[in-house]
């Protein structure tokens, strides 16, 4: 076989040039990896350039004092041996660098990592205690520019500047700040992300709940209008009712024998009550407080009313008008049912309940008690609120009201 050092000059010359661009070739290879930080692919790669280099210096025949002896003896192997040399060093060379091109697009590396991180749309950055940016994608080095004028380079002075919501370039950003720890070390994470649609629902929101308060409140404004509508229409009624009675009434004692005293006893009777409620005007000409009206009512009937703990601090119009009606209800039905002249009255209050109870000495109605007449319209009423109307008589009369307070309230 014919040495290398027999060949022609221009076969050479081929085979020198072919080794340089393998050398080119592998430290290409070896810087690739480094800046990929594939270390092991690196160091594949500086073996092959080694032996490359190597392999560079033994082919300079033309200088034989400036190489090794053992590496100029290797220009007497035959040419098949330098060849199949090439070829296989060229295939080893080149899978490793296709191997680093396969992992740079499938394994998660600090370029990948910066490139995937530009292309967020929120702005993401990792600092130091001491304030030096580890990491800060392209979104965040924008909004830094556009807050402070200059490029992101201190971490923390960027946090000093910042708030939690901010409008930046015409769009709403929130700013989060999170602290880590990482191998013994304080590392600082920012996170800013575009808000502004939230932001404008949030307002739509608010507007929609303002206009929904706005309407609940006439709505309940028109709601108290009719009930006392209602409620004069009922004593209208109740009134003439009271007429009518007295008509009879003067009829009963024009007819009645006043030497029957038991006959008188009970004509006098309904005389007295019915002279007394129609002494309820329909119309108070002068403004009197909740607790004046009920007084004024049991002075009326002849009765007394005694409040056992103090008024409610909180309640609405709505809830003010049913605890009224309950109690002026509670002291007619017992004075006209019950013959009672004390009505104890009781307020318990809890931050999200408030029960009246009313109770008096009357007679207790024997049988089973249902809401008839006034009781059944207070019912009405205080189920279109939420609340509930409950009897007892275990130990004389009972009418309690249950009020939540979180239904029925004006905003």
């Amino acid at each position: 076989m014919i040495p290398f050092f027999d060949m022609p000059e221009l076969f050479q010359s081929i085979l020198r040039t072919l080794f340089y661009l393998l050398l080119m070739l592998t430290m290409v290879g070896v810087v690739y990896g480094i800046y990929l930080r594939l270390l092991r692919e690196a160091c594949m790669e500086l073996v092959m350039f080694v032996i490359c280099y190597l392999l560079c210096q033994s082919l300079m025949v033309e200088y034989p004092d400036r190489i090794p002896e053992i590496l100029y003896q290797l220009n007497f192997l035959p040419v098949v041996f330098w060849i199949l040399l090439f070829l296989g060093l060229l295939s080893i060379a080149v899978i490793v660098f296709l191997q680093i091109r396969y992992l740079e697009d499938f394994t998660i590396t600090p370029v990948r990592i910066k490139t995937v991180g530009d292309e967020l749309p929120c702005g993401i950055c990792f600092y130091r205690a001491n304030g030096r940016v580890v990491f800060a994608n392209q979104c965040m080095n924008e909004l830094c520019r556009s807050v402070t004028g200059k490029s992101l380079l201190n971490g923390r002075r960027f946090q000093a500047v910042i708030r939690d919501m901010m409008e930046i370039n015409g769009a709403s950003w929130n700013f989060q700040v999170m602290e880590h720890q990482y191998r013994g070390e304080t590392l600082l994470e920012m996170v800013a992300w575009d808000v502004s649609e939230e932001y404008r629902m949030i307002q739509e929101l608010q507007e929609g709940t303002l206009r929904l308060g706005a309407l609940k409140k006439e709505l309940d404004e028109y709601q108290i209008s009719i009930d006392d509508v209602v409620k004069r229409q009922e004593i209208l009624q109740a009134k003439a009712h009271i007429h009518d009675e007295m008509n009879r009434l003067m009829l009963s004692t024009n007819a009645a024998d006043g030497q029957n005293a038991a006959q008188l006893d009970e004509i006098f009777t309904l005389w007295q009550r019915n002279a007394l409620l129609l002494c309820m005007e329909t119309e108070d000409r002068v403004v009197l407080s909740a607790m004046e009206r009920l007084n004024q009512l049991a002075e009326i009937l002849n009765m007394q009313l005694n409040l056992l703990s103090e008024l409610p601090k909180e309640y609405t119009p709505r809830q003010r008008e049913l605890l009224l009606a309950a109690a002026q209800e509670a002291i007619i039905n017992a004075k006209k049912h019950g013959d009672a002249d004390q009505v104890d009255m009781t307020f318990y209050e809890t931050p999200d309940i408030l029960t009246l109870s009313l109770t008096n000495n009357g007679t207790v109605p024997e049988g089973d008690i249902t809401l008839v007449g006034g009781l059944s319209n207070l019912q009405r009423i205080a189920g279109e609120q939420g609340a509930e109307i409950q009897l007892s008589a275990e130990e004389g009369f009972t009418l309690t009201v249950v009020i939540r307070k979180n239904q029925g309230r004006t905003t």
